[in-house]
C-alpha cells in the first residue's frame, strides 16, 4: 500500500497544476476544462491561496 500526503497549495505549484491538467485524460475523467487555458494552472493556484488566506476553504493537494 502506498501513502498518499496532501499540504497546501503553494505558488510552486503552478506548473505541476498545468502540466496535469492539460492532459485531455485527465479532463475525461473530473470536471476539468479542456483545452486547460494557457494560463489555469496560475489562476487555479491563486485562487487557492486567495481562498485559503481569507478562510473561505483550504485547498490540498496530494504529492
Amino acid at each position: 500500500m502506498q501513502n498518499v500526503s496532501l499540504r497546501p497549495v503553494t505558488v510552486e505549484d503552478a506548473t505541476s497544476v498545468q502540466l496535469y491538467a492539460w492532459d485531455a485524460r485527465l479532463a475525461a475523467t473530473c470536471n476539468v476544462l479542456h483545452p486547460y487555458p494557457p494560463n489555469g494552472g496560475q489562476v487555479f493556484v491563486e485562487r487557492c491561496i486567495h481562498a485559503r488566506e481569507s478562510r473561505q476553504r483550504f485547498p490540498l493537494i496530494s504529492f
